[in-house]
């Protein structure tokens, strides 16, 4: 009998994993549904992406190409958080929505340790541990039963639950929230289709096809844009060197540094 009852248990695990994964799925920005057993991990340089495994067949997904996911019975949007695009855990929403997001300066195995307030339009918050009534009044003071209240001590931390739903009773009620707004507020999708024709242009150049570096160079230029980082001088100055004379290339090399 316990043999029966330990093999049952296991069918029982084995089926209630099964389930779980086959709830979990991911939106992308184009629309697209896509489904798997999702993993969210973390380069500490480009933020966060999703591994998605359906079968054998592996992907990776860069966040700022989901729109939402839903993961273990959680929801994720995604926002550019401290000069990274990442997934954010949604814990309350609203017009003001609670997030759990990754600082920087935890590692990877601590991810969504961090909470973060935005709002529809935008605005972001990140939940102080010192100075919370001084800042938190200062976000919200577009509210302002709200913000005095936090001011006198009347809503302090503890009160986050509260703070937010009174936040929310200020927004005009004839305003609807839908699935992928907060996404569609935060998230700047780069264009980075330029540089995959420079790439294409340089890999079809006889002269520059082997020059390996260049190449390097214009995808580390890729995944600068991707990222929303600056493009530093000195690499610039690499690529227009390893460009003269090829004035197409170098005309469209200089069009994607002043986007």
């Amino acid at each position: 009998m316990k043999k029966f009852t330990g093999s049952f248990l296991m069918l029982i695990c084995f089926v209630s994993s099964a389930y779980s994964q086959d709830k979990d799925y991911a939106v992308s920005m184009q629309a697209d549904t896509i489904k798997g057993k999702m993993n969210i991990i973390d380069n500490p340089l480009s933020g966060h992406s999703l591994v998605v495994k359906a079968g054998k067949k592996k992907e990776q997904y860069p966040s700022y190409k989901i729109s939402h996911l839903y993961k273990n019975g959680d929801t994720y949007h995604v926002a550019k958080i401290e000069g990274k695009y990442q997934f954010i855990k949604l814990i309350q929403e609203g017009f003001l929505s609670l997030y759990r997001y990754s600082p920087s300066d935890q590692q990877s195995a601590q991810m969504f340790q961090g909470s973060i307030l935005i709002t529809k339009d935008g605005r972001q918050k990140v939940v102080p541990n010192l100075g919370f009534k001084k800042q938190l009044a200062e976000f919200l003071e577009d509210c302002k039963s709200v913000s005095i209240k936090i001011e006198n001590g009347e809503l302090n931390k503890k009160d986050l639950t509260e703070i937010i739903d009174e936040y929310n009773a200020c927004v005009p009620q004839d305003y609807t929230a839908k699935p992928g707004d907060i996404v569609e507020e935060i998230v700047y999708i780069p264009d980075t289709s330029k540089i995959d024709e420079l790439i294409s242009g340089v890999k079809s150049d006889a002269d520059l096809s082997s020059n390996k570096e260049l190449l390097e160079i214009l995808e580390d230029l890729k995944k600068r844009k991707e990222n929303g980082d600056d493009v530093p001088g000195y690499l610039s100055n690499i690529l227009k060197n390893n460009l003269q004379g090829k004035e197409d290339l170098l005309k469209l090399l200089t069009d994607i540094l002043e986007e």
